[in-house]
């Protein structure tokens, strides 16, 4: 008997070691987590804070101010000093389509708050995206249901280097950065489960989504998809509250349509048959839609060489694309239907992606589709921080690369930021030494002078006191409120060239020869990427030599 009650007390004092031990493992084990978890939200919140220092000292180096910056400061400004209520926005790259208006709304905020300074509205917006960043979490959160997936698509989003250019850059597509996240929680709710009220909102997401740029349009190409891959059942009721959403959301479009009789069916049959007619190359398109890919991963989530980039996405496609799906096939399918919206962006627009600013819509759910490929592929925490680690410092390196060379991926012209601006005209009031003086530019557009009109309105008149004369053709149509009755005793002249992207070297000779018929050049200085001339007008010079690149353009010479 004692030998048995010894037996059991020994196997219950066994047990209970055991026990101990496990628990004490289990504890270990927890507690690791937990100090990993704790890691990964100190490491998330640096990163966020540190990309959004980062972008706030960018500004104004980075600030682009070019003529659609300026068209929309004036919009903005008349809605906010004058009330002056529109309701057609910004010129589209499409003779007689607009965007949405609700951009100009959002821009008059901006600029009433900063009192007209662009820099200002820049700051504005620029607090206003980082702000946002919080709500993508909880966003990427109500979605995956994991705060480590959720956490690190914010670690990947906020330092993405086309995510801070757009922080810099006012303009319309920059809107779809606050308006696609909520508009992709929405579809996921409804896939989960059909609701009237959910329909009416994503309805009125996607029209915000189109005002903020009307070619994301045909992002409503990918509700097919959704429906056939989460076997939905349509149901009228359903079809109906999601129209109303849309017409609500669009409801400006079709009050401009009626008041300015713009025929916006023809104008949009138009843009659709002459970007998928004759002159498109299918071959030339795959392979630019291949480079269109690697560009986009290089320039926010995977930001080293496209060789590698290239290396990378294929051996994720080739090896690793069942270990994908298995994730979550529903959410990766879900991601993936969004995603494919920019495909229909390429097909619309011939195979050219260049316009950098149509990805907006994108940036989320690619941040969200990396971290939870970065999240669940690679199994050790060391491993898995490390690369998110080396990810930032790259995407650091690049952006400051950008820096250095006055580029941004969402500006044609490189250099147009409000620092050489501003430099520009404090030369010319500094060298005028308190005296009139008159202005001739070289633009992008042609002809226009609505940046620099707005520049001197804005920052030469509040620092000096006056404005400079216009000296170049009639801006009469055009916003600016420059003079161009100089008097006969003004002598200064002030040829301002903007950077040359996308002017013809042609048009800057003819600009730069009826300059020399009027006027001899004094000094020449360059800020950046622009080039000042300043000269004395001279009215009694002989008749100036034709430049060579301008002898057989006659129609250049008659414009």
């Amino acid at each position: 008997m004692k030998k048995n009650l010894s037996s059991t007390f020994k196997n219950i004092a066994g047990y209970s070691v055991r026990s101990g031990r496990i628990s004490l493992c289990l504890n270990e084990a927890l507690g690791k987590k937990k100090v990993l978890d704790l890691l990964l939200v100190i490491i998330t919140s640096a990163i966020v804070l540190f990309s959004f220092a980062f972008a706030l000292r960018l500004v104004p180096s980075q600030v682009t101010f070019g003529y659609d910056q300026a068209r929309d400061a004036y919009e903005a400004n008349s809605i906010w000093q004058k009330h002056d209520l529109k309701i057609l926005g910004p010129s589209s790259d499409v003779p007689g389509l607009n965007h949405g208006v609700l951009w100009y709304y959002f821009l008059a905020l901006a600029y009433g708050i900063s009192q007209g300074n662009p820099e200002g509205a820049a700051i504005f917006t620029l607090f206003l995206l980082y702000l946002f960043i919080p709500v993508m979490g909880i966003i990427a959160y109500k979605i995956t249901e994991n705060y480590r997936d959720s956490l690190m698509s914010v670690a990947l989003y906020s330092f993405a280097p086309l995510s801070v250019a757009f922080s810099h850059w006012l303009s319309n597509p920059m809107l779809a950065l606050l308006i696609a996240p909520p508009l992709l929680l929405l579809i996921w709710m409804y896939l989960k489960k059909q609701n009237k009220i959910l329909a009416l909102f994503i309805g009125l997401s996607y029209g915000l989504l189109i005002q903020s740029d009307f070619a994301f349009l045909v992002l409503l190409l990918t509700i097919p998809f959704y429906i056939y891959f989460f076997k939905l059942k349509v149901k009228i009721s359903d079809a109906l509250m999601f129209s109303l959403g849309l017409l609500i959301a669009l409801s400006t479009f079709i009050l401009s349509y009626i008041k300015f009789q713009t025929n916006i069916i023809q104008i949009i049959s138009s843009f659709l048959v002459n970007n998928t007619g004759a002159g498109f190359s299918t071959s030339s398109a795959l392979l630019s839609l291949v480079d269109w890919t690697v560009n986009i991963f290089s320039i926010t989530f995977l930001p080293f060489p496209k060789l590698l980039v290239f290396a990378l996405l294929l051996f994720l496609i080739t090896y690793k694309r069942k270990e994908i799906f298995n994730i979550s096939n529903k959410l990766i399918t879900f991601l993936l239907i969004w995603l494919s919206g920019s495909l229909f962006l390429f097909i619309f627009n011939r195979g050219n992606m260049s316009a950098t600013f149509l990805y907006s819509p994108f940036l989320f759910s690619g941040a969200l589709l990396i971290g939870l490929i970065l999240n669940n592929l690679i199994r050790k925490d060391y491993v898995r921080y490390s690369i998110l680690a080396g990810i930032v410092l790259f995407q650091a390196l690049l952006i400051n690369s950008w820096t250095n060379r006055y580029y941004t991926p969402l500006s044609i012209q490189l250099g147009i930021t409000t620092k050489f601006e501003k430099e520009i005209v404090n030369y010319t009031y500094n060298q005028s030494e308190g005296k009139n003086f008159i202005i001739n530019t070289i633009t992008n557009p042609l002809y226009i002078n609505t940046t620099w009109a707005y520049l001197y309105e804005y920052y030469g008149k509040n620092k000096y006191g006056y404005l400079p004369y216009w000296g170049g053709r009639s801006q009469v149509g055009y916003l600016g409120n420059l003079s161009e009755k100089a008097p006969s005793n003004v002598a200064l002249r002030y040829l301002i060239i903007e950077p040359q992207d996308g002017i013809q070297e042609i048009w800057k000779a003819r600009i730069i020869y009826d300059e020399d018929r009027i006027s001899d050049i004094i000094e020449r200085k360059k800020f950046g990427n622009y080039e000042v001339q300043k000269r004395i007008i001279n009215l009694n010079k002989g008749p100036i030599p034709l430049p060579d690149i301008l002898q057989k353009r006659a129609d250049v010479l008659k414009f």
